[in-house]
Parts: structure tokens; C-alpha cells; sequence
């Protein structure tokens, strides 16, 4: 990425600020935060700006994605024994004798239970796959190959499929299937026949439950469908104004009066054209339903030309946002009311990221985008103050921050009303789904206080 060097200090200042915030029990992020900032303060970060998406199915250090099966009898095959490495169109099985195309889906995977070695592993990005993945393939799954029917000399083992017998609970209720014809499957004294599925009950004692995953390097894992939530980046963005478009401070303070909310706060509020990097410096990896503090930190670096460097992904952008700057005196007085009235201990960073949440989720909701189309940049000003920018993602913008700038000013005030005057739908003491979480937000809803938010929003100075 051209010039990333000017944005990395900031980048580095953001990771620290974030890390104090998340010293309470998220040993990975602190320490890869951490890492982060120590490696721009060195000169070794290398910042990657993709040009082109590609995927490998496996293995890889991460996952190995090779295994596929049909959702309508369970059959897994394998794309490099029985594709030729190709994604199989539809079942090998039964795909062809329907009416229809059975078009097959990614196989069940093993994730770790909880995060592994304190919670950061690092990977080199010029080492070959050594051992096995941290994502298992169901050919790791205990008894998958056990079938009375494979062990011929003449017939290969083939894996048995996989079902779940209530597709209310997919996962607590997998089973195996038989992975043979309905001819060679007749002669098996353990074939249960179920519409469809043809259930295996070899050494079941009945109903598979649970199916494990065998222990791999002292890890245990559970089986997850594949998806985008088992692998989460962490995101940082930093800002820098290009053009000063318009100045709605002294707009925006009266109408945050006139619904009797604080304004005193606000130093600045205005509407302009920005120039953001992101910066994806790790990745969660862990089951889609872990909590991010069972999630296990993944960084990857290269030690190409004998100096270890960070190496991350970027990304640099043009486009439209609106800026509001907190004052430090504000924050230091949300933190100390929230301290003697809730015991809470809050840092600067989680009062301006609370704002930044409610001040996105009211764009979202006024300009009616897409959650996805609105990120945050929340940058600290060598006098204390923060910097919350909420900004179109995507080149150029989407017209939303420049829709309510124009039109919606008093709706977003209202929202913001709202949000003071209602507590928690579900009670949660600092940030849920019900109140402050942001789908997309770079940090995954972490140093978050919906308490913190309300107290600001109705600070009087």
C-alpha cells in the first residue's frame, strides 16, 4: 500500500489505547495489540493491499476445507480423491437419481473448543503446511472410517456420511449414514432405513450424539458447519480530513439542547471528505457460538530478508463522513460519574467507542443503509479528546452521512434521544446485541458501555 507509513503510527497509537481497554481477560488481543504497536514503533510491519480474492479448499495452517457432502443422503467425499481436486457438482452418490440436481455443501469441521496457547498463535507466511490444521476435516471425526463394509482388502474406506436426525439442533443430533449402494448396503446388519437416509448404527449404541473430533496436539474440538463466523478480522481504521465540507457544530448542539440532552461535549461536529485506512493485523478463529474471549489469535509474519515483519492486510479508501470530536473534560467526567455510581472502571477509548456505536446506529437507522455500508474511526488527540468519525465504507461513499447531514439531522438527534431515554432492552451491564452492538464493527463489539453512552449523551458541564 503506497504511503501506509503515515498512517501507521496512528495505527499504533489506536492499538494501545484499544489494549488498555481490553486488559480484563482478552490475554490474545492485549498481547497481539501489543505486538502490533511494537512492531510499527520497529519499522516491521508490512502491509498487504489485496488486488485479488482467491481460496484454497486445503490444507492450510488455518483450516483444511477439502471434504464436501450432500444434504440429502449425508455422502462426504473428498475433492482430491474423488474430483481430481474440483468441488464436486452434485453427489457423487445420489446427485443423479432425482428429478433434480443434489448440489453438495461444505462437510462438518472440527474447531477448537477454546483458545489455544494463551490465546495467540503465529504463523510464518513463507513456511509450507506443517502438521496438521487448527480447523479440523471430518476425516478426523472418531469412527468415521469404522465400517464393516471397508475393511476388504478389495474395497477402500470409504467415509461414512453425516445427518442430522433433527434439524432443529443440526449439530447435537448428527449421525452417521452409509456411504455404499443400496446393493453392497443390503448385506450390513447394521443399516436402519429412514426415507432417504440410510442410518449406520455400528458401534453407536443407537443415535450417534455429539459426533468427536479426535485430540490433535492436545486441542479439543467440536464440530461447526464452515462459515465466515468461525474466522473474524480485527479490524483498526485511521482518518485524515481532505476536504472540510461543512460545519454543523453549533446546529448540532442546539438541537441535542432543545431534546434536553448534553452538548456540552461536543467541541466540534462537521461533515467532509476523508482519506481512511484499515488495517487487518490478526484474526479471531474459533467455534461460530465461542464467545471473542475463547477465540484463539491468529498473526502472520515473514521473515524474508533475515528481519521478522508483521504482515497485515490493508486497505485505503476516499469517502464521506461525519466527525464529531468528544472533549477530554467530558470523558474524564463520564468515567468518574460511572466509577462512584456503578463501580464500573471504564477507559477513554470505551466512552468514545460507546458514542461511536450510537452515533453509527442512529446513521443507520435515518439513512436506512445497510448496517455493513457504516464503520467507525476513533482516533485520540494529543490533548485527551477523541476524534469519532462515522463514515460511508466504501469508495466514494453511499450518500448516507451526506443524506443525514443535508436532511436528517433532527432524526438522528431523536435516535439519539431515544437511546438515552431507554435503558437496556435486556438489562446487560455493559454492551449486547439489544443496545450498542454493530454488525461489522472492527474491534467485535469489544470496549463497549451502553451505561457509559447515556451518561455522556446527558452530560451537563
Amino acid at each position: 500500500m503506497s504511503d501506509a507509513t503515515s498512517y501507521l503510527d496512528l495505527i499504533a497509537s489506536i492499538a494501545e489505547d484499544m489494549a488498555q481497554s481490553y486488559g480484563r481477560g482478552a490475554t490474545g488481543i492485549v498481547v497481539a495489540l501489543a505486538r502490533l504497536a511494537d512492531k510499527v514503533r520497529r519499522g516491521e510491519v508490512e502491509v498487504w493491499e489485496p488486488k485479488k480474492v482467491s481460496f484454497n479448499l486445503g490444507p492450510s495452517r488455518i483450516s483444511d476445507l477439502r471434504y464436501f457432502r450432500c444434504p440429502v443422503c449425508g455422502y462426504v467425499s473428498e475433492t482430491v480423491s474423488e474430483t481430481g481436486g474440483q468441488i464436486p457438482p452434485v453427489c457423487p452418490r445420489c446427485g443423479r437419481n432425482y428429478n433434480y440436481r443434489v448440489y453438495t455443501v461444505q462437510a462438518y469441521v472440527g474447531v477448537p473448543r477454546d483458545r489455544v496457547r494463551a490465546g495467540l498463535l503465529e504463523f510464518d507466511v513463507g513456511e509450507s503446511q506443517r502438521g496438521e490444521s487448527l480447523v479440523l476435516p471430518v476425516s478426523y471425526i472418531v469412527g468415521i472410517r469404522d465400517c464393516v463394509l471397508g475393511r476388504s482388502k478389495e474395497r477402500s474406506r470409504k467415509l461414512k456420511g453425516l445427518m442430522p436426525r433433527d434439524p432443529e439442533r443440526p449439530l447435537s443430533s448428527l449421525g452417521f449414514t452409509c456411504p455404499y449402494d443400496d446393493v453392497t448396503s443390503q448385506l450390513c446388519n447394521y443399516l436402519r432405513i429412514e426415507g432417504n437416509i440410510r442410518w449406520c448404527q455400528y458401534r453407536q449404541y443407537g443415535i450417534q450424539r455429539y459426533l468427536v473430533f479426535q485430540r490433535q496436539g492436545g486441542i479439543e474440538r467440536i464440530p461447526a458447519m464452515p462459515s465466515e463466523a468461525i474466522t473474524k478480522p480485527f479490524k483498526i481504521s485511521a482518518h485524515l480530513l481532505r476536504e472540510y465540507l461543512k460545519d454543523f457544530t453549533n446546529e448540532f448542539k442546539k438541537m441535542l439542547q432543545d431534546v434536553r440532552l448534553g452538548s456540552e461535549w461536543v467541541e466540534k461536529a462537521y461533515f467532509g471528505e476523508f482519506e481512511v485506512v484499515t488495517l487487518v493485523p490478526f484474526y479471531l478463529v474459533g467455534h461460530p457460538y465461542s464467545s471473542r474471549w475463547a477465540r484463539t489469535v491468529i498473526m502472520y509474519y515473514s521473515r524474508a530478508g533475515g528481519t521478522e515483519r508483521l504482515i497485515a492486510m490493508g486497505r485505503k479508501m476516499k469517502t464521506y463522513g461525519i466527525l464529531v470530536k468528544v472533549g477530554s473534560k467530558a470523558i474524564s467526567r463520564v468515567i468518574e460519574e460511572v466509577s462512584t455510581s456503578r463501580g464500573a472502571r471504564l477507559t477513554p477509548f470505551e466512552v468514545a467507542h460507546s458514542l461511536a456505536h450510537v452515533l453509527a446506529k442512529s446513521v443507520i437507522k435515518v439513512s436506512g443503509v445497510d448496517p455493513r455500508e457504516i464503520e467507525e474511526s476513533i482516533l485520540k488527540s494529543r490533548d485527551g479528546s477523541y476524534e469519532v468519525l462515522i463514515y460511508d465504507d466504501s469508495p466514494g461513499g453511499v450518500g448516507a452521512t451526506r443524506a443525514v447531514v443535508d436532511l436528517g439531522m433532527p432524526d438522528l438527534v431523536e435516535e439519539m434521544r431515544r437511546f438515552v431515554s431507554l435503558p437496556c432492552p435486556r438489562g446487560c451491564l455493559s454492551a449486547c446485541r439489544a443496545c450498542l452492538y454493530l454488525e461489522g464493527c472492527g474491534s467485535l463489539n469489544k470496549g463497549l458501555s451502553w451505561i457509559a453512552a447515556k451518561t455522556l449523551l446527558s452530560l451537563a458541564l
